[in-house]
């Protein structure tokens, strides 16, 4: 189950998607999951997240940097991260 929720954070409001990790691994091998997780935060963000919203969708350093590497997200700023067509 993926909920949005809204902590208040200096700055902007900061969007964060929770779910059960067990679950993930049950219904799709965790993979499909946490990209579906990094495109709604993107999709509420302007199509922007941050690698600490990456991070905490599920993703680690590695699939970031596949990521990356075959142009399926940008990097737009230091540590903020773009999906294309979003």
């Amino acid at each position: 189950m993926l909920e949005l929720w809204r902590t208040p954070q200096t700055g902007p409001t900061f969007l964060a998607l929770i779910s059960n990790p067990l679950e993930d691994r049950e219904n799709r091998g965790g993979k499909v999951q946490r990209d579906e997780r990094v495109a709604l935060l993107a999709e509420a963000q302007y199509g922007v997240f941050s690698r600490a919203q990456a991070m905490a969708a599920g993703h680690n350093t590695h699939s970031i940097r596949v990521r990356l590497e075959s142009g399926r997200w940008t990097n737009v700023l230091y540590n903020v991260f773009g999906l294309i067509g979003v």
